[in-house]
């Protein structure tokens, strides 16, 4: 923990010099805003600060369904909003750093880097999610895997059947943190 507050802070120190760079290299003028340049009407996106501070690597967020037993149910969308398609309504936004939070803010669980599920009171999910999207069901001694046409493999027979649309390999692991999420319901939502 330690570690990552102090990256983020470092992260954020570069991003403040870059930024206060130009206008301090200025000199002492009278007018502040002398010597910048307008905004160029195709200027990239702008960067948010969960994207300066997310670890690399953490959680890819891109556009993936998720259907049972063929029927799409839920939608993660490259901004992180996720939405119940069958009631066409919002549940909450996934955060690249693996912070999945309700319409409120309030986070509901979070993907550490490590893989572990943890909740809001500190308690964790019996599961872990690899990079690669593999979730191990540690009660269970089993291992969830997305094959190559999206279906979950290893996934309870009995149940429904689980796949995946428009799903790369890099987003996986969002993919299936979203899945664990609709398994195993932390609270009801609003």
């Amino acid at each position: 923990m330690v570690r990552a507050v102090q990256r983020r802070d470092l992260l954020v120190a570069a991003w403040l010099v870059a930024w206060l760079a130009p206008a301090c290299s200025r000199g002492g003028s009278a007018n502040p805003t002398e010597g910048l340049r307008p905004a160029a009407a195709s200027a990239a996106p702008i960067t948010t600060p969960e994207e300066l501070t997310a670890p690399e690597g953490h959680l890819t967020l891109a556009d993936v369904t998720l259907a049972r037993d063929g029927k799409p149910a839920i939608s993660l969308a490259r901004d992180g909003s996720v939405m119940d398609l069958a009631k066409k309504q919002e549940l909450g936004k996934l955060h690249r750093d693996g912070r999945f939070v309700d319409l409120r803010g309030q986070l509901v669980a979070q993907l550490t880097q490590e893989g572990e599920v943890t909740l809001p009171n500190g308690d964790f999910l019996p599961v872990t999610i690899a990079a690669d999207g593999a979730v191990k069901l540690l009660k269970e001694g089993r291992e969830l895997t997305i094959d190559g046409d999206g279906g979950v493999a290893g996934a309870n027979p009995s149940g429904p059947a689980v796949s995946f649309s428009k799903l790369d390999a890099p987003a996986r692991r969002a993919a299936m943190f979203l899945l664990v999420l609709v398994a195993f319901p932390t609270r009801p939502v609003p």
